[in-house]
């Protein structure tokens, strides 16, 4: 049964790019903001195209299946908004235990509902997965699994194949860098020859009971840093740096921006737009494959990478 909360609360997330206004309409909508509020740090943002999604608890059943593939909206959810919505056309996608979105082309409004069981344990919190995934997708960026590091004015993201070094390497910054995240990335293009990169949430801690890592002391979602660099990390005996090409870069990119669960739990078929955009970052920002023993200080190292750099143009 529908508990509807008459007094609509609201909150203005800012993802990187992306500004949303959520709406909570029932006491599950609620509870649901409040744990966001806790854990990560909102932003600001702008109120310029700012989309606004309405929450409530609708959990899938096999009347909302058969919905789904009619392309209606449950008028359960057509009932929170006081105009006149499509009748059809409705597209719902998202993952069915976790929660589902529905958008309609020709309607500003979205509905963000329930998944078919309730609040999945141990569930910290839930963001708006599919709605950040899409949107972001089609500006031409995308969900990285790995780390991002930043030095003044210069972003750097680290990505490797499983005990491939990230984790160890984002656990001991040195004092001039900050650690904005060690395991999500949000990258989208600010030109044809710059992208630009926000933090996203450490997965394990967002679904499990243990504390954010120290380094980290909030997700700040809507700080915006340029992405200078991109290292691809591999295990080895002495440190070593290498510059594939775009073609060769393109592929461990193309892993990493697939393989966060909030892409996989995704039942879009979303891999030749993750492919095209990850192509555009490799040809975009310098890729480097920096080989490392375990422990190793990599940090004066990179320094050194990023200030030549930086004096050669």
């Amino acid at each position: 049964m529908l508990t509807m909360n008459m007094n609509i609360q609201t909150l203005d997330l800012t993802v990187g790019p992306l500004c949303y206004r959520l709406l909570a309409h029932d006491d599950w909508a609620v509870d649901l903001l409040d744990r966001i509020r806790a854990t990560i740090d909102i932003g600001v943002g702008t109120d310029k195209n700012r989309k606004q999604i309405h929450l409530l608890r609708h959990p899938l059943s096999d009347l909302a299946i058969e919905q789904i593939g009619a392309e209606l909206l449950p008028k359960e959810l057509a009932a929170c908004v006081d105009e006149t919505l499509p009748t059809s056309g409705w597209h719902c996608s998202g993952h069915e235990i976790l929660h589902q979105l529905w958008r309609h082309p020709s309607s500003e409004h979205l509905f963000w509902t329930e998944g078919r069981e309730n609040n999945p344990k141990p569930f910290r919190f839930h963001l708006p997965w599919q709605i950040i995934l899409e949107d972001i997708l089609q500006i031409g960026g995308l969900i990285m699994h790995g780390g991002l590091a930043v030095r003044g004015k210069d972003g750097c993201l680290f990505t490797a194949p499983p005990g491939g070094g990230k984790s160890t390497a984002l656990s001991n910054p040195s004092k001039d860098w900050q650690v904005l995240a060690d395991d999500a990335a949000l990258i989208w293009p600010e030109s044809n020859d710059r992208f630009m990169a926000s933090s996203l949430p450490t997965w394990s801690v967002l679904i499990g009971d243990d504390c954010k890592p120290r380094q980290i002391a909030a997700w700040s979602l809507s700080r915006q840093v340029p992405v200078s660099a991109i290292m691809l990390l591999e295990k080895a005996n002495d440190i070593r740096l290498t510059w594939p090409p775009a073609i060769e870069a393109a592929y461990p990119l193309y892993r990493a921006c697939s393989e966060y669960p909030a892409v996989i739990l995704s039942r879009w078929n979303l891999r030749s737009k993750i492919f095209h955009n990850s192509c555009a970052l490799a040809r975009a920002v310098p890729v480097w494959r920096l080989e490392l023993p375990r422990n190793a200080n990599i940090w004066p190292f990179i320094n050194e990478q990023i200030d030549h750099r930086h004096a050669a143009y």
